[in-house]
């Protein structure tokens, strides 16, 4: 069995899930907080305007669970107010369809304890291929070393995001004095909201702890199911986002090390773009950040849109090969 941990004040967690129609995911996210070796002091639901019965669900937790309904806003909107009613000093956020491991809280703030100047911490996770079924963890053992370098933490977020360090809520937990100096989730995109939040906190905390075990479990579903329409608003989102943050890098005398970042996601949308025939969405991206891009990039896009798509069923091959990159 395993042994619960109650916290001191100074480091009580609030656990924060977000939710909108996900009932039957819940009770395996609930679950895996109430199954942790480290006590959380509260569990907040905030129920994004559900129509399933999301709602009979969290009240049959009883008391052990807090259940907030608000009209449909987007999970940033409830984020946010998941946040504003929180008690802890710590929050931590779990989005509703994803799932902790019992020392997930516990092995965060043992790095915390070692390291308390620290302000917020990510961690490795397994990410599992709903499609396949197939689970493997982000990060083996061997890119922790060479990304820590023997630390608890990396010493520049936008450095370590470059290098894969991941920034998904679910794996977050953020000391609650970070959101008065940098603000909460931006409530006007709906893409991007989470690497806003985390660029905002890098320019005052650059250093993020991580925990090299994984200890969470991210449900992943593949790109090619999301529509079109789905696809333009995560390209507004990261354009808007993007836009903003080249403007406050200078300020902070980081836009080299964001430039770096941007054409590392901007590569990824426009090879999972382009592979799903998204002609319209890699025209867009291209015309915002094609400047930063290794000519390769630039040339080869342009070169693989022009057979758009009389090609198609051999684009993941073919992209890969003229992009230079591995499979």
């Amino acid at each position: 069995m395993a042994t619960h941990e109650k916290p001191d004040r100074k480091n009580a967690i609030s656990v924060i899930i977000p939710t909108y129609n996900c009932a039957e995911c819940l009770t395996r996210a609930i679950g895996s907080v109430l199954t942790q070796t480290f006590q959380a002091i509260e569990i907040i639901v905030v129920d994004d305007g559900s129509m399933d019965n999301t709602a009979a669900v969290v009240t049959g937790y009883g008391s052990a669970v807090t259940y907030i309904y608000q009209e449909n806003s987007g999970v940033s909107a409830a984020r946010n107010t998941g946040i504003q009613a929180a008690r802890g000093q710590w929050i931590a956020f779990l989005d509703s369809d994803d799932q902790w491991l019992p020392e997930k809280l516990s092995l965060q703030m043992e790095l915390i304890s070692r390291n308390p100047e620290l302000r917020w911490v990510s961690c490795n996770y397994f990410f599992h291929n709903l499609e396949t079924d197939q689970q493997r963890p982000v990060f083996q053992a061997s890119q922790c070393e060479m990304l820590l370098k023997g630390m608890d933490y990396c010493d520049n977020f936008i450095q370590a995001v470059s290098a894969g360090v991941p920034f998904t809520p679910s794996v977050m937990m953020i000391h609650r004095e970070v959101f008065h100096s940098s603000g909460m989730f931006r409530e006007d995109v709906s893409y991007g909201e989470d690497l806003d939040l985390c660029l905002n906190i890098s320019y005052h905390w650059p250093e993020i702890g991580f925990v090299r075990q994984p200890v969470a479990i991210y449900h992943w579903q593949r790109p090619g199911s999301l529509t079109f329409g789905r696809l333009e608003n995560r390209i507004d989102g990261l354009i808007k986002v993007y836009d903003v943050h080249l403007e406050l890098a200078k300020k902070y005398g980081v836009v080299d090390d964001l430039i770096v970042l941007i054409c590392g996601m901007v590569k990824n949308c426009l090879l999972i773009m382009y592979q799903g025939d998204q002609n319209v969405g890699v025209g867009r991206l291209l015309a915002q950040y094609g400047r930063f891009l290794p000519f390769r990039w630039r040339w080869g896009i342009r070169f693989l849109k022009t057979f758009w798509p009389a090609h198609m069923p051999y684009a993941p091959k073919i992209s890969r090969k003229i992009l230079g990159i591995r499979s």
